[in-house]
């Protein structure tokens, strides 16, 4: 062994690592022919003993006769001191320097170009390491012109002590090149960035996504491995290694393959979720130092606080220059995904730095904290609310004064992100939990003089007149009987409408405004529900076959991974709704694919809606962390209510329509009622966040992924029971035997040969009484069709599709008639003639983006249709339309049509 040292913990815990000299004595003969250390060489021992690149400045020194030139640390704290004792000779001042770039940032620019690289610099070599190299228009900028000083990019990890990669530095031919093969960057000085550089002598590489899979081309995490350099950490013994053994260095890197470089990207754990929404400080930092006047940038998250903060140095023009900090803030909000805006950002004149000359992030968490608490005291001293919160509209908003009565929160430039960071700060000034309707008033249209009204006298506030749903007293007068009616016939396709009639009436104009224009039809991810739900039936001839074929589509601009919600109202209008990675959720009309209308709520969105059963409002949740009500008729945002994780799970209609039922990646599931937003209650339902969507029949139903599977009382969420499985539940429960069993629940259970991701779709058997129907897609690329009974299933049927199923199969009703039979009106009981026969197909969609069409009763594949993208949308069927969404952007409805 050469010698022993302990990592910083920059890649994980602190660990203790011997290195023997075959590892170090390659890595210090490479630097030595890399950067031409000769006898005549002057070495400053830059770093501490305690950090690795310590030993590699030392041998490069004995191992060539050069001279190492060490000061004490009270001079190396002293910048000025520093730069005079190094480069006051300009004959025998040093002329190899390896630092970090913090180190050497401790110097002004004036300083770096008129000393450290002026034109007759000692300094014959620059090494910078340890951290994040500067990008290329950075380093330009420190040399003086005709300075000849070599500037190198280093890397590498102790554990494999110490250097893995090196990279010369051109500011010439380089250029162009470069940029053209990572046109792909956002900012300007991504395209200026410094390569890794080539492997040193005896050291591998290797880049890994995700899945552990070695890559190419792309993001993934670097490794560095070798046969000979391999160091021994904590307790490991040589004989137990497998060679060539590689180091995960928790550093993601750019793999170009056609440049055949490696570009330095960001750390792993500089990834944190924000509003439910992943944020990259190390993309924060290099979005920041883009601005011109910037020379140095940190990104730091405190995590007791929940605070994001950016620290920068400015360069000495801007240095004293009182309104940069909101002219960098309006310039991040550009180029910025909203989620990465930081909540405080502070100039430093100095950065600190740890022992190892890095940048200091415990002290500039402090620093964080103390501006936090700062703000907070000098907003406390405010008279009152409005006060406060027009300083807070002021500041995120990057405005120079107070707030005109008559502004808007949007037409401001305002977002989503924005107003949960205002509310939240106003909180935490009021020490008073914010009204939850106060971001659905800024979101919603309200002028700061309304928000400011509604603040003063919460309990004044007109919520509106008009209520979402009727009362329970009359939901509960509703009793429906099934019928046939309104028997349409057109050329070779019929539709039956199946209607459930209303025997007793409401006499309030609150009900006749319902009855006017309630929801008939509701229809999504294998479920078809509602209030006085009609099924309209395909009707098909006994000869003819089925085809499908695209009736419309329309482009939502990026991929459609959600739902689409089928709603038909009692006026009979049709709408089909759904959202969008583009953050746009649209409305059109089923029949002509006419936008209705849109809105954006700021983030991906995978959720279904679900509709109010006056249908007038959707709940509908998004990527940001935001539960949002829409109004459906003019696509205006009523309220949003705000979780701490992502909102994937589909909302379900509780308490007699007045509230819906929602999980969050959080891992809470939230009641939250329909009329204003307000919470009605909360409760963590396990240990893994909430993917799959509530099921309410009787009790609430919902599951998590680390296994937990609950049953909750509608009215205050307190547990029923609790069951607990080995693996995730991505799958949303179903009641089944009339509402006595719930398919999570291990009374009995079945086996299929893959992951499911479906949801279930579930329908009670014609030929056995208390029996159920079960259908489900499977990762092994198959649907499954089950006969469930109360204490035993059996596998019915299987269908082999052509790759996995994600999405949840939807089943529909088909009447089978003769060509001969004219009916203008049928009830049920006409369908059990032999001329008339109800049968049910269902429809599924794989991944690779084909539609298909089957029987129930054999899983025969009646047809299908490929879609030009992947699928992972489930289908909605309404007589013989089926509603699909699909990763080529666009939602599309296809006709079944008779071959």
């Amino acid at each position: 062994m050469a010698y022993t040292i302990q990592t910083s913990g920059t890649t994980g815990h602190p660990k203790i690592v011997r290195v023997p000299h075959r590892c170090i004595v390659p890595n210090i003969q490479s630097l030595q022919s890399v950067l031409s250390v000769k006898s005549s060489d002057v070495v400053f021992l830059a770093s501490p003993f305690t950090f690795d690149p310590s030993v590699v400045e030392l041998f490069l020194a004995l191992s060539t006769g050069a001279l190492l030139l060490i000061v004490t640390h009270t001079l190396k704290s002293s910048p000025h001191l520093l730069l005079k004792v190094l480069f006051s000779d300009t004959k025998h001042g040093v002329t190899v320097l390896e630092a970090t770039p913090s180190f050497v940032m401790r110097w002004s620019m004036e300083e770096i170009q008129s000393t450290l690289l002026c034109k007759k610099s000692s300094l014959r070599v620059l090494v910078l390491g340890g951290e994040s190299c500067p990008s290329k228009q950075v380093l330009r900028q420190w040399k003086s012109k005709e300075n000849n000083t070599e500037i190198f990019n280093i890397y590498g990890i102790t554990e494999v002590s110490c250097w893995a990669t090196v990279h010369k530095v051109v500011f010439q031919d380089e250029a162009q090149s470069f940029d053209h093969n990572i046109r792909e960057r956002q900012v300007s000085n991504q395209q200026n960035a410094v390569p890794l550089g080539n492997a040193l002598s005896h050291t591998l590489l290797k880049v890994k996504d995700n899945l552990g899979e070695e890559i190419f081309n792309g993001e993934g995490e670097l490794y560095i491995g070798s046969v000979e350099r391999v160091c021994l950490t904590d307790n490991e013994i040589v004989q137990n290694l497998h060679f060539p053994l590689y180091r995960a260095t928790g550093d993601i890197v750019k793999v170009s393959i056609q440049a055949m470089r490696l570009f330095y990207v960001g750390r792993k754990d500089n990834i944190i979720k924000r509003f439910g929404h992943k944020v990259s400080m190390d993309n924060v930092q290099q979005v920041a130092s883009a601005n011109g006047s910037i020379e140095q940038s940190c990104c730091v998250w405190e995590e007791h606080i929940k605070k994001l903060g950016l620290f920068v140095k400015l360069e000495e023009s801007k240095a004293d220059d009182q309104h940069f900090l909101r002219a960098l803030k309006f310039y991040l909000m550009k180029h910025l995904h909203p989620s990465s805006i930081p909540d405080v950002i502070m100039k430093l004149k100095c950065f600190p730095l740890s022992h190892h000359g890095k940048l200091d992030h415990c002290k500039l968490k402090c620093l964080l904290k103390d501006q936090v608490q700062k703000d907070v005291t000098r907003l406390s001293r405010l008279e009152d609310v409005c006060q406060v919160f027009a300083s807070l509209w002021s500041y995120h908003l990057c405005m120079e004064s107070y707030p005109n009565p008559h502004d808007n929160f949007l037409r401001a430039g305002g977002n989503s992100f924005l107003a949960l960071q205002l509310v939240s700060e106003l909180e935490e000034v009021s020490g008073s939990s914010a009204p939850t309707s106060l971001v659905g008033s800024l979101l919603g249209g309200s002028t700061f003089e309304e928000c400011c009204a509604y603040l003063s006298s919460p309990c004044q506030r007109e919520l509106g007149r008009s209520s979402v749903v009727a009362s329970k007293q009359h939901l509960e007068e509703y009793k429906y009987r099934k019928r046939l009616s309104n028997f349409e016939s057109c050329d070779s396709v019929k539709c039956l409408k199946f209607e459930q009639v209303e025997i007793s009436a409401i006499g309030s104009t609150e009900m006749e405004d319902f009855n006017k224009n309630a929801v008939l039809v509701s229809g999504c991810r294998g479920k078809t529900e509602g209030f006085g739900t009609w099924t309209e039936a395909c009707v098909f001839h006994t000869h003819n076959n089925i085809q499908l074929e695209v009736r419309w589509k329309y482009n939502l601009g990026k991929c459609v991974d959600a739902s689409p919600r089928f709603l038909k109202y009692k006026s009979g209008d049709e709408r089909v709704l759904t959202g969008s990675h583009s953050h746009v959720f649209a409305i059109v009309d089923s029949r002509t694919a006419e936008l209705i209308a849109e809105c954006n709520l700021m983030d991906r969105i995978e959720s279904s809606l679900c509709a109010s059963p006056c249908g007038k409002f959707g709940i509908v949740g998004s990527y940001n962390g935001c539960v949002y009500c829409i109004d459906l008729h003019t696509g205006v945002t009523k309220w949003s209510f705000h979780t701490k994780g992502l909102v994937k799970s589909s909302a379900a209609l509780c308490l007699n329509g007045s509230a819906v039922v929602v999980g969050s990646y959080d891992q809470f599931l939230y009641c939250i009622n329909i009329l204003d937003g307000h919470l009605i209650w909360s409760v963590e339902l396990g240990a893994g966040s909430i993917y799959s969507s509530p099921c309410v029949a009787r009790a609430v139903f919902a599951a998590a992924l680390d296994g937990t599977c609950s049953s909750l009382a509608e009215n205050d969420g307190h547990l029923l029971w609790k069951c607990k499985f080995n693996s995730p539940v991505f799958s949303s429960p179903a009641v089944i035997q009339d509402e006595s069993a719930v398919l999570f629940a291990e009374l009995w259970n079945f086996q299929a040969d893959g992951n499911i991701f479906s949801s279930f779709c579930t329908q009670p058997s014609k030929a056995e009484k208390n029996t159920d129907l079960i259908l489900f897609g499977c990762h092994d690329k198959k649907i499954y069709c089950l006969e469930s009974s109360a204490d035993l299933v059996l596998l019915r049927w299987i269908c082999e599709l052509d790759s996995s199923v994600f999405s949840t199969p939807f089943l529909f009703p088909v009447v089978i008639c003769s060509e001969d039979n004219k009916v203008d009106r049928i009830t049920l009981q006409t369908c059990d003639s032999e001329k008339l026969t109800v049968k049910y197909l269902a429809t599924a969609v794989s991944t690779k983006g084909k539609v298909f069409v089957f029987d129930l009763d054999f899983g025969e594949v009646k047809c299908s249709y490929q879609l030009p993208g992947e699928v992972f949308s489930s289908p909605v069927v309404n007589g013989n339309y089926v509603y699909v969404g699909c990763r080529d952007n666009h939602v599309y409805s296809l006709a079944m049509i008779l071959a």
